[in-house]
């Protein structure tokens, strides 16, 4: 193997990292205010704070994902639903180029943190229901270990690769 493509893997690896790290960051605050508050009413300031951490949480992992698609897979067509688009390729195996970056069983959760992403950026906080923000939180931080579990085995698969 060339040697830019060597770094090239292992920079995408360190970058992978990187974002899950950040990621992980934002869903240990989530837990923390999940725990903090109850499913009972809460008022706007909370619930769009809330709201604010799943909108980090899934732009982390995006970042993450906008890191492998251009250097690994080709430009990322910025047309519309690219988003969903780049979820779904990171499922696919790419024989020569890459192995999936997280598990098709992932995807369909992933994809309601994305929708609420899009609901958060074009919705006015007072929108904002604390029952659906909560139970999205909580399934959050159900999903976050898988989440970082398969990004951190492709930043490894990636290290492998780059000194093979």
């Amino acid at each position: 193997m060339e040697p830019a493509r060597r770094e090239t893997l292992a920079r995408v690896a360190a970058r992978v990292r990187e974002e899950v790290a950040r990621a992980g960051g934002v869903v240990k605050t989530l837990g923390e205010a999940v725990d903090r508050w109850g499913p009972g009413p809460q008022d706007r300031i909370h619930v769009h704070w809330v709201g604010g951490l799943l909108h980090d949480v899934y732009t982390g992992i995006e970042k993450a994902f906008s890191e492998i698609s251009p250097e690994l897979n080709g430009a990322q067509s910025p047309g519309e639903g690219w988003h969903r688009a780049l979820l779904h390729t990171m499922t696919l195996d790419l024989p020569g180029f890459r192995p999936p970056v997280i598990r098709r069983d992932l995807e369909p959760r992933l994809l309601e943190l994305l929708k609420f992403r899009h609901l958060y950026r074009n919705l006015y906080s007072f929108e904002l229901r604390w029952d659906r923000v909560r139970a999205l939180a909580v399934e959050t931080l159900d999903l976050w270990p898988d989440a970082e579990r398969d990004l951190l085995a492709f930043a490894d698969a990636l290290d492998v690769l780059a000194r093979a």
